[in-house]
């Protein structure tokens, strides 16, 4: 359909009845990028991607591809959950300082 965050944008009747033009619809990618950043900043606040930045010294694409993949490997995405820790193992061994420099996902 487009990706995890495109299916969790529409509705599930709108999914459901016009689910063959959801992965062509014109703003596709607009939709996807403010809903993760919608949810990220929920998340870990307004402020994570510039903090992190300055420490780390990484880019802004680089803390949110980094921040997608320690969701995609917490769970926390499909849960609902707001916790920051889960029983779920990750299928790759990814510590954070190794996620937020990691350029290979």
């Amino acid at each position: 359909m487009g990706g995890p965050a495109l299916e969790r944008y529409f509705p599930p009747l709108l999914k459901e009845k016009f689910a063959a033009w959801i992965p062509r619809h014109p703003l596709k990618r607009e939709i996807i990028v403010t809903h993760v950043l919608n949810s990220m900043v929920n998340r870990v606040g307004p402020t994570f991607v510039h903090r992190l930045g300055e420490i780390t010294g990484t880019t802004p694409p680089q803390i949110v591809r980094a921040y997608r993949r320690r969701a995609r490997c917490s769970g926390s995405w499909r849960s609902g959950s707001r916790s920051r820790r889960s029983t779920r193992r990750c299928p790759t061994p990814c510590r954070p300082t190794w996620c937020w420099r990691c350029e290979a996902w």
